[in-house]
């Protein structure tokens, strides 16, 4: 009965640290593809 009761932390640990991959990994995405749009936006307006 106490095995139904029992908290799995570990779980919620693992759960929060795909949470967070997924996250940032979007978060980093966003970054470099918006990096990315205004290099070409500059390059197709002459600006270095």
């Amino acid at each position: 009965m106490t095995s139904l009761l029992a908290f799995d932390w570990f779980l919620v640990l693992e759960k929060l640290i795909l949470i967070a991959v997924v996250i940032f990994g979007s978060l980093g995405v966003a970054l470099y593809t918006t990096f990315a749009e205004r290099k070409v936006a500059g390059l197709l307006q002459d600006r270095p």
